[in-house]
């Protein structure tokens, strides 16, 4: 009798505890003491979202091992946040721009994944590789991994937004919580080669098209130095921050170019590591979002003896370093007709340089809960008026909300909810026609800072320039 009591508690015990994953909603503030509607692992939007919540959440709690994505539209745009609860669970009101506004919500089994990472430029073989270098995940700059073992996969939006590549991420379901962006859109050779991204203005809202994957989601990766100039990042940044364009983490990418390379084949390891660590401490004083080091070595065309040198400084620092959440180091390419002096493997074996790299123990990427909000440039604030940003018009035929963004506007003028050919007409407050164009993006950047008119369709709006 004594045994089959005990067995009804255990059993009780245990299906309280495999209850509790996920995330609870709740209509109120500090409602977190109570029971209301539990999300698993999913995707939840609009009327779907449960107990009637759609744009009535104000409190959640979110179980110890779930990541979750809260967005104020139906399809993962608009202003966007992400939870992390790593250790116990996070009980949190939502920010006021999102307080009764959320209409998507992903939930997912959080990576526990270390630091230490590696990049193959297969699309097969990553994980054997990862498995080489003792590392806890891999990425191949492209969207397609294998999610069938304990390495985690990252996948990638290179270059395409189309629906091919989404449907790729589609089908990895909810084996992968993260999503690296373009890679080296300021490169010709890399995804600059698509005039769209090569603009950062324009690039922000092909990037707007990865949120409804509901992901923790990295920035654009540029080439060293674009990354803290105000030639990419910053202006991209700056954009995605008016669209209410969420981005999770920065990519860097790091060679140490400035240097002459070429002709400093033999530098100091000490010198190279302190470029390399005053560059990643400057970028994350600007941006204030944690950093993930996707390409890095002492450059291809130095010697390996300098390579070992710099890994050794470089990797105890990485991992002591909170703001840096994973690092992957990548093998050189050949720059002259000595073999590459970077490699990690070499004929099927691990290199000097690899034996280092695979032996070096790795910490946890997120040690502890996280939630930031994407605050992109040094100095500024989230306002949670979100009608400063942007202008929101319903259609009370349909329910359709168009929004004018941002608003006030810089040099473009974007209308979400239109179709892509409708006409648009800006007018001077005294009703003279100024701009004709098609389409949901206008550039603006001629006209002088003021109060104007626009006209889609049989609507009639205003914006500050």
């Amino acid at each position: 009798m004594k045994n089959a009591l005990l067995l009804l508690v255990l059993s009780l015990v245990a299906a309280h505890l495999h209850a509790q994953s996920g995330v609870r909603v709740y209509d109120y503030k500090n409602q977190w003491n109570s029971d209301n509607a539990l999300l698993d692992v999913g995707t939840y939007t609009g009327s779907a979202i449960p107990n009637n919540l759609n744009n009535r959440i104000s409190s959640i709690k979110i179980f110890s091992g779930y990541q979750v994505v809260f967005s104020e539209n139906e399809d993962g745009t608009g202003y966007s946040k992400t939870y992390i609860s790593q250790v116990g669970h996070v009980n949190e009101n939502l920010p006021d721009i999102l307080h009764n506004k959320a209409s998507f919500i992903r939930v997912l089994p959080i990576s526990t994944s270390q630091k230490k990472g590696v990049g193959k430029t297969e699309t097969s073989g990553g994980v054997s590789y990862a498995q080489d270098m003792n590392a806890s995940w891999y990425y191949n700059w492209t969207a397609t991994g294998d999610t069938s073992t304990s390495i985690e996969f990252v996948p990638m939006v290179h270059t395409w937004t189309g629906s091919g590549v989404f449907s790729k991420i589609d089908n990895l379901k909810n084996k992968v919580s993260h999503l690296l962006g373009f890679n080296e859109p300021d490169n010709d050779h890399e995804a600059g080669s698509r005039g769209i991204l090569k603009n950062p203005v324009t690039a922000a809202d092909e990037y707007e098209k990865l949120l409804p994957t509901g992901l923790r989601l990295g920035s654009p990766v540029t080439t060293q130095n674009n990354d803290l100039n105000s030639v990419w990042l910053e202006p991209f940044l700056s954009e995605a921050y008016h669209l209410d364009v969420k981005v999770d983490y920065i990519a860097v990418h790091w060679y140490d170019w400035d240097s002459n390379p070429k002709n400093t084949r033999g530098a100091d390891p000490d010198h190279i590591f302190n470029r390399f660590k005053n560059d990643l401490l400057a970028i994350h004083a600007k941006y204030g979002l944690p950093i993930w080091v996707t390409e890095f070595n002492a450059n291809p065309w130095r010697w390996t003896y300098v390579q070992k040198g710099f890994m050794e400084k470089a990797l105890p620092w990485l991992e002591s370093q909170n703001f840096i959440e994973r690092y992957a180091w990548f093998e050189c390419f050949q720059v002259d007709s000595v073999k590459a002096r970077c490699n990690l493997k070499e004929n099927g074996s691990l290199t000097d340089l690899g034996s280092y790299y695979s032996a070096h123990s790795s910490t946890d990427a997120i040690p502890e809960n996280k939630w930031i909000d994407p605050v992109l440039l040094s100095g500024s604030e989230l306002d949670n008026n979100s009608s400063s940003r942007k202008t929101t018009i319903r259609n009370g035929t349909n329910d359709v909300s168009i929004q004018i963004v941002p608003n006030p506007v810089n040099n473009y003028l974007r209308i979400k909810g239109i179709d892509d050919d409708t006409s648009i007409q800006i007018f001077d407050m005294q009703g003279k026609l100024l701009l004709k164009n098609s389409g949901r993006m206008t550039d603006v950047s001629s006209l002088a800072p003021g109060i104007y008119l626009v006209q889609f369709g049989d609507t009639v709006s205003r914006f500050v320039k």
